[in-house]
């Protein structure tokens, strides 16, 4: 049986179902109209 800090780790592990959809999409679209999309870091 795992314990719960074991757990968190697993499940904050995991991707972001939204930020891979979202990333999914864009790069459909970057190849759709043949322009690169920027990744900007947030400071």
């Amino acid at each position: 049986m795992p314990t719960w800090d074991e757990i968190l780790k697993d499940v904050s592990s995991l991707p972001n179902i939204y930020d891979l959809t979202r990333r999914k999409y864009i790069k459909d679209l970057s190849d759709y109209t043949g322009r690169k999309h920027c990744r900007r870091v947030a400071k």
